[in-house]
């Protein structure tokens, strides 16, 4: 693809999407753990610790969850990307 005399390869396209993917990725991380500590600091007004640390483990794992799938949708792009 030609735009005002700069080439644009499959390759260079898929590097910024996997780079604009990252990068969003690593907003959503950090918004989650704003989240996750206002939510905490609320949970310690209301639950015991057993239940706060039971909802701090299954955050986690969403979170977990969450970056693994960025990462496997980021590689994906790229596979597709160089395979074509």
């Amino acid at each position: 693809m030609e735009t005002k005399g700069l080439t644009i390869s499959g390759k260079n396209l898929a590097t910024w999407i996997t780079i604009a993917i990252i990068v969003v990725g690593s907003i959503v991380d950090s918004a989650l753990t704003r989240a996750q500590v206002g939510q905490n600091t609320k949970e310690l007004e209301k639950n015991p610790p057993a239940v706060i640390v039971t909802n701090q483990k299954n955050m986690a794992d969403d979170i977990g969850e969450i970056k693994d799938d960025i990462k496997d949708l980021a590689k994906a792009i790229n596979d597709y990307f160089l395979s074509h």
